[in-house]
């Protein structure tokens, strides 16, 4: 690969142990850092004494350029505090109770996803430059500073967050919070001051971004405005609450019965009594004075962009400097959350630079994804025609011959006995099949028999949608100690016309040879559908790539036909055996390995009808 010359970024992880997740998800920082081809990160655990300043700071002293945070929001808000005007980028995997700052970063869906996924795009996505919101307060101890990601609040607001116990909130999260808010709902406001006018709500917000927990969006702001919005939640006990649930479908208006919006670059609140007050769900205690300011694009974090955005999220060190393991991880990620256009072309560009031994390694070990997630359909179903083109261009312009067998193998009547063979229980794995499939998948002049993806079904059944129907049939392989392997499926229109579902299958073998133009090809299938139209057809387009097919006769093939298929390399058999035999004699698969597929095939049945 032509790599530039620059350099990996230098990792921290700061986790506040104490969130079922958390270990967890330090596991799979640990494994992403080492797939990618990274130097081990920096860990920093929190501590109630320590609650991830402290760490942040050790973190820049030891020259990070990017900090996951794997915590809550009290963490992700103390480590945003030092890393505000730096150029380290903060990516975030959310473990806390209302991951206020998660939800309004866009990073709601990702908490859905496995942790992989999420802890991948926190440390391979650009930095996008946020606002943050800084606070100066006064209570009876005296002054405090700090800062927020999402909102302040005064007023019952506080007081709830500062009543819920800890250990409420780690065992029902963001609901700990629904009952002390009922019962503070008839409640009196709070007499205070804003910026002069005096006024009294029930609670006051001085918001950085819309959303606070239960969805409710209080505000129109967006975290890269520029600008603070002061919301004032004053509602009728009996008639209004209605209202403040409507506000967020209305996050423009400024004036709703029950609370009024403005947006200010700076604040200050003057309340008549010490009022309880949070920053980020962090309480403050009981404060007699709160000053609030915005500061503009100080803060790089992750956040995703929605996948019909044409700019482009990784960071551009990441493709530049990620070894193969880490090139699949990277993508794998990126489908698994919805992969933008720009992130197409960076991939796109990223495979096209890949060379020799490098690229042979990143298509194989993407073709082993399973679950939709093969090479075969991120090229063809991913990438748009012109990506798609560039990229089988490069790999049929570094292609070199070799004698590696890529093996395309029918399910239904091949490997297990389904639709038309009376001689087996339907279900039955087929004598032989698997150490014909194992012989043959071995089968390289180089010796190099452990390369993943050799394997592949090509099947009539349709993907189905999120690919179910295909991960139905993967786990059907589960238990029959097959090397590894991926599953090519059809249309569910090709599962009624004949004519189609050969189509599709011989779609599937051109496919193949061009995502594996240095490999010779060899297909499996049977007598009882479109199987044998398939095979001769493919041999008469592709002869240098298809050198041989084994059709498994579980119908009535006289020998006329029989003739006729073998002189155009398409050999008709009646078991396994008898295609090992001839694989032998055709030289793809050596005498010992003839042998034990024979032994399989005289000792009968490998297993239950399934």
């Amino acid at each position: 690969m032509n790599r530039s010359p620059v350099q990996p970024p230098v990792v921290a992880v700061i986790v506040n142990p104490v969130h079922r997740l958390a270990m967890p998800a330090l596991v799979a920082a640990l494994r992403a850092v080492e797939s990618l081809g990274w130097d081990a990160p920096l860990v920093l655990r929190t501590s109630v004494e320590s609650p991830g300043g402290e760490q942040a700071r050790e973190a820049l002293a030891a020259g990070a350029d990017r900090v996951l945070v794997i915590g809550g929001d009290g963490t992700v808000r103390l480590v945003a505090e030092v890393l505000a005007g730096t150029e380290c980028v903060m990516g975030i995997v959310p473990t806390g109770t209302a991951n206020l700052a998660a939800r309004n970063l866009g990073l709601t869906e990702l908490v859905n996803k496995t942790l992989e996924h999420v802890v991948t795009s926190a440390l391979t996505t650009a930095g996008d430059r946020i606002d943050l919101g800084r606070a100066t307060w006064r209570t009876a101890a005296g002054l405090g500073q700090g800062t927020f990601l999402v909102t302040a609040g005064l007023g019952h607001d506080g007081a709830i967050i500062s009543g819920v116990a800890a250990a409420d909130k780690e065992r029902h999260g963001w609901r700990a919070y629904v009952r002390p808010a009922l019962g503070r709902a008839a409640d009196a406001g709070w007499p205070l001051e804003v910026d002069g006018r005096e006024l009294r709500p029930w609670s006051l917000l001085v918001t950085n971004s819309g959303s606070i927990p239960l969805g409710v969006g209080v505000s129109g702001a967006r975290m890269d405005d520029g600008t603070l919005h002061v919301v004032t939640v004053d509602p009728d006990p009996l008639l209004e609450w209605g209202t403040i649930a409507l506000a967020g479908l209305l996050p423009g208006a400024q004036r709703l019965p029950g609370i009024e919006r403005r947006d200010t670059p700076a604040t200050t609140i003057v309340p008549d009594s010490p009022t309880p007050a949070h920053l980020d769900g962090d309480p403050l205690g009981e404060v007699w004075e709160l000053s609030a300011s915005v500061d503009p694009g100080a803060l790089l974090v992750v956040r995703p962009r929605p996948a019909g955005n044409a700019a482009p999220t990784l960071d551009e060190t990441v493709l530049a400097t990620a070894g193969p393991h880490g090139i699949v991880q990277i993508v794998n990620a990126l489908r698994q959350g919805g992969i933008t256009r720009g992130e197409r072309e960076e991939v796109t560009c990223a495979l096209t630079a890949l060379e020799g031994e490098e690229l042979q390694q990143v298509k194989y070990l993407l073709n082993a994804g399973g679950d939709g997630h093969d090479l075969e359909h991120f090229v063809y179903d991913v990438l748009d025609g012109r990506q798609r083109r560039r990229v089988l261009d490069h790999i049929a312009e570094q292609a070199v011959p070799h004698d590696e067998l890529r093996v395309l193998c029918d399910i239904d009547d091949t490997f297990k006995s389904n639709l038309h063979d009376r001689r087996y229980d339907r279900g039955t794995v087929y004598p032989g099949i698997v150490e014909f499939l194992r012989a043959l998948d071995a089968s390289d002049a180089a010796g190099d028999d452990h390369l993943p993806g050799d394997l592949t079904f090509v099947t009539a059944r349709p993907g189905g949608v999120r690919d179910l129907i295909e991960r139905y049939t993967r786990r059907g392989f589960t238990d029959d100690d097959l090397p590894a392997h991926t599953i090519m499926t059809g249309t569910v229109r090709g599962l009624v016309d004949r004519r189609l579902m050969a189509g599709s299958k011989v779609t599937n073998i051109r496919r193949d040879a061009a995502l594996f133009p240095e490999c010779r090809q060899v297909f499996i299938g049977d007598s009882g559908q479109a199987d044998a139209d398939v095979a001769l057809t493919a041999r008469r387009r592709w002869p240098e790539h298809l050198v041989a097919s084994f059709i498994h006769c579980v119908t009535d093939v006289d020998e006329a036909t029989r003739a006729r298929w073998r002189a155009e390399g398409v050999h008709a058999v009646d078991d396994y055996a008898q295609a090992a035999r001839i694989a032998g004699e055709l030289g793809l698969i050596d005498a010992e390995r003839v042998a034990r597929v024979e032994r399989a095939v005289e000792q009968g049945v490998p297993s239950l009808p399934r």
